[in-house]
């Protein structure tokens, strides 16, 4: 037969034990999204990635079109390109998408290539120079070990990019 005291020590002990478990089940919902096409209807549901997204039963091929990459872009002489910059409010669609990427042109003929970053306004990073000319600076030593150099060629790497 069960007593009073014991009756209650096991009820503490059920809600006790209720209470302790409830936040392993409070977690946040999957952020994976395959696409998240951006609009600017702020009755919209779902806010991702700094942009309010579309329904993606009511995405169109319109949304990840744009125009204009036939035509010669803005000249970047620093880095020899021109380049034609293609962000989220002019292709809705590259809302969520992006790659890390390297380009080069091995001919002397203009290059057209496509390229996405993952932000929906990334404006443009030039690694070299954020790795050599950077404030406050990379160590020599760091720099020289990470990409096998001596401290000399990391100097002249400096100069170059500074």
């Amino acid at each position: 037969m069960i007593t009073m005291n014991m009756w209650w020590f096991i009820t503490s002990l059920v809600i006790t034990a209720f209470f302790c478990n409830s936040p392993v089940y409070a977690y946040d919902n999957n952020p994976l999204q395959d696409i998240c096409v951006a609009v600017n209807d702020s009755q919209a549901s779902v806010f991702v990635n700094g942009k309010i997204c579309k329904d993606p039963k009511l995405a169109t091929a319109d949304d990840f079109f744009a125009s204009g990459f036939n035509v010669s872009g803005n000249a970047v002489p620093v880095i020899g390109i021109a380049a034609t910059f293609v962000d989220v409010n002019k292709m809705p669609g590259l809302n969520t998408l992006g790659l890390i990427h390297f380009q080069y042109n091995v001919g002397n003929k203009k290059a057209t290539y496509l390229t996405f970053v993952n932000s929906q306004n990334p404006g443009l990073v030039m690694i070299p120079r954020s790795i050599f000319a950077s404030e406050p600076p990379v160590p020599d030593d760091i720099l020289a070990k990470g990409f096998q150099l001596d401290e000399t060629q990391i100097a002249e790497l400096r100069k170059k990019f500074s």
